[in-house]
C-alpha cells in the first residue's frame, strides 16, 4: 500500500470585501460561504517619524454550505496592512504555512491546492466559490496497447519513433449519472520514464475537454517478431502481444455540484523508495503475450516471471510487476515462480485479454467480423458506426483497401525478400465513431476525498471504469504509423495481405487470402 498524502481542500477564485468586525454570510457559486472578518488599528513607531498605525485584518471560522451540508474549511490568516509611513512590522502567518504576497490592495494567500483571495478595499463582501476535495485513486491496470501478430514466419510489426497515439480515454462512466467532467494536464505528477523503451505521455484531444489521448513517441524498440524461418507463416492471434500499464493512478477533484476534473500519474513512492509521497518516476509499463496469459493445457497461464516480479530502477524505485493485478498474488512478491505465477490464474488475466476480440479469429477471418455494424458497414464507416475495426484504404477517398506483399525466396537458400514499410491512417478519414470500448478494473483508494454537497459520487467503490473511444484517421492532427516487415522464409510464399486498423488502440491488424495456401 502506498503512502497517504494529507488529503487538501481547494478553494479557487472567491473574492471577499471585508468592512468592520463581524461574522459574514455571502452568496458563493452554488452554496454559502461564511467567515469572521475581524480589524483593528494598532498604534506603532517607525524609526524618526515618530508614532503611525496600522491596520490588522483578521479572517477566520471559514465553512462552506451546498445542499444542506455544511464543510468546515481551513483556518484563515491574519494580515497586516501598512499604510505609509510604514511601521517595522511584519504579517502574521497562520499555521497552515501559507505564502503571503501583497499586491495593490488586495493581500493574497496561496499554497499548493488551495488559492484565497481577499479584498479589504471596500466595505460590502460579495464573492463566488468553488470548493474542490481532491484524492488519489489507483485503478489496478490499464491496457495501453495490442500489437497485432504479422503474417509471415519471419515478419515484424511494431511503433515507430516518429509520434503516434495511443488510445483516447475518458473516465465519466466511474461516476453517477448526471456528473460531467474534464480532463486536465495540470495534474503534474505523471512520471516521464518507462519501463518500456519509449517515451509516453499524454495531451488534452482536440474538441474533446472530456478525453486524454496517449501520446507513443521513440518507440521504435517496442515491437514484436514472428516466430522465426521453421515456424509456421500463419497468423495466430494468441501471438498478439499487450502493453499493460501496471502502477497508474487517477486525481479527482471537484468543479462544481455536479462536475469533475481529473488528471492522470504515476502512483506514489513508498517506504524504501528515494522519495516516499512523491509520483514514481516511471510508468511501469508490462509487454506480455496472449497465450501467457490464457489457461495451457494444465489450467495455468506462463507468463514470464520477469513479467510477473516486482522491478528495480536505476534510481532506487520498486515497481509492482504484472502480478500486482491478481487477486490473490500468494507468493508475490518474494516467492515467485514461473511454475506458481505468482498465485495469478486465468480469470485474473481475462479482462485485459478481453480487449482483443480477434483472439479466437482464423489467420484468414476478417477483422470486421467483431464489427458491431456489422463488415459492409465498417469497409467504408460512418460517424454513427460501430466499428472496431476498419480497412485502411489505399488513398483519401478510396474504397480500394491497402494491400502490401508477403513473399519468400524463389528456391531453397536463395535471398529472402523483405518488405518493410511504414503503415499509416492518413489516407483514413477523420471521425469520432459512436462506440466506446469500456471496461472495468479493481481499484483502491490511496488519497482520501470527499465531494461537496450530494450531487457527485463515483458510481461503485473499488471499481474504476477506463473508456476507449473508437475513431478513424488522425487525432490532435497528426496520423498514427507503425513500422512493418513482412517477410517469410517458405519457398514460394506469396500473398497480398489486406491490412485494417484498431480504432481502439490505432494499431494494424492484417488477414490472409482464403484460397491461397502458399504460405502455411
Amino acid at each position: 500500500m502506498k503512502t497517504v498524502l494529507q488529503a487538501r481542500l481547494v478553494l479557487l477564485m472567491f473574492t471577499l470585501m471585508a468592512g468592520v468586525a463581524s461574522a459574514t454570510t455571502v452568496q458563493a457559486g452554488s452554496g454559502t460561504l461564511t467567515y469572521t472578518e475581524k480589524t483593528t488599528v494598532i498604534d506603532c513607531t517607525y524609526g524618526d517619524i515618530g508614532k503611525s498605525s496600522y491596520d490588522q485584518f483578521q479572517f477566520s471560522a471559514f465553512s462552506y454550505t451546498i445542499s444542506g451540508v455544511t464543510t468546515p474549511l481551513p483556518e484563515g490568516y491574519v494580515y497586516a496592512n501598512t499604510p505609509a509611513p510604514k511601521c517595522d512590522i511584519a504579517a502574521s502567518y497562520p499555521a497552515l504555512g501559507w505564502d503571503i504576497f501583497t499586491t495593490p490592495a488586495f493581500p493574497f494567500t496561496s499554497q499548493t491546492g488551495t488559492a484565497i483571495t481577499f479584498s479589504t478595499e471596500y466595505d460590502t463582501a460579495t464573492g463566488t466559490a468553488t470548493a474542490l476535495t481532491p484524492g488519489i485513486i489507483y485503478p489496478k491496470f490499464q491496457v495501453q496497447s495490442i500489437i497485432y501478430s504479422a503474417p509471415g514466419n519471419d515478419s515484424s510489426s511494431g511503433f515507430t519513433n516518429s509520434t503516434t497515439d495511443g488510445t483516447t480515454m475518458t473516465v465519466g462512466s466511474s461516476f453517477a449519472a448526471g456528473d460531467t467532467f474534464t480532463f486536465s494536464l495540470s495534474g503534474g505528477f505523471l512520471g516521464t520514464g518507462s519501463t518500456l523503451s519509449w517515451d509516453f505521455g499524454n495531451s488534452a484531444t482536440t474538441g474533446n475537454s472530456t478525453a486524454d489521448t496517449e501520446t507513443i513517441t521513440d518507440a521504435a524498440g517496442v515491437a514484436i517478431a514472428g516466430p522465426g524461418s521453421s515456424g509456421l507463416n500463419v497468423i495466430n492471434h494468441e501471438q498478439d502481444w499487450f502493453i499493460v500499464w501496471v502502477n497508474p493512478a487517477v486525481v479527482v477533484y471537484q468543479t462544481g455540484l455536479d462536475a469533475v476534473g481529473y488528471a492522470q500519474g504515476t502512483q506514489l513512492q513508498t517506504t524504501g523508495d528515494p522519495s516516499p509521497g512523491e509520483p514514481e518516476a516511471y510508468q511501469d509499463q508490462v509487454e506480455v503475450q496472449a497465450q501467457a496469459m490464457m489457461a495451457n493445457a494444465s489450467g495455468a497461464t506462463t507468463v514470464p516471471l520477469d513479467a510477473l516480479i516486482p522491478v528495480k530502477m536505476v534510481d532506487g524505485e520498486t515497481l509492482p510487476g504484472l502480478a500486482v493485478v491478481c487477486a490473490n498474488p500468494t507468493y508475490y512478491p518474494s516467492s515467485c515462480t514461473l511454475a506458481n505465477q505468482c498465485g495469478c490464474v486465468p480469470s485474473d488475466f481475462a479482462p485485459i485479454l478481453a480487449q482483443d476480440p480477434l483472439l479466437k479469429y482464423s489467420s484468414t477471418e476478417s477483422p470486421l467480423n467483431a464489427d458491431t455494424s456489422g463488415a459492409t458497414i465498417c469497409e467504408s464507416p460512418a460517424a454513427t458506426s460501430s466499428c472496431r475495426y476498419v480497412p485502411v484504404p489505399s488513398a483519401p477517398g478510396s474504397s480500394v483497401q491497402q494491400v502490401e506483399l508477403l513473399s519468400g525466396p524463389d528456391e531453397t537458400g536463395g535471398t529472402r525478400p523483405i518488405n518493410s514499410f511504414t503503415q499509416t491512417d492518413s489516407n483514413t478519414t477523420t471521425q469520432t465513431l459512436s462506440e466506446s470500448d469500456a471496461y472495468t478494473v479493481g481499484s483502491s483508494t490511496e488519497e482520501s476525498f470527499k465531494f461537496l454537497g450530494t450531487g457527485i459520487s463515483i458510481k461503485t467503490a473499488n471499481q474504476w471504469t477506463w473508456t476507449d473511444s473508437e475513431s478513424t484517421g488522425e487525432i490532435n492532427g497528426h496520423a498514427n504509423a507503425m513500422a512493418v516487415s513482412l517477410s517469410s522464409a517458405t519457398v514460394d510464399c506469396y500473398q497480398e495481405i489486406p491490412i485494417f486498423e484498431d480504432t481502439v488502440y490505432h494499431t494494424f491488424v492484417f488477414s490472409q487470402p482464403t484460397g491461397n495456401t502458399s504460405c502455411p
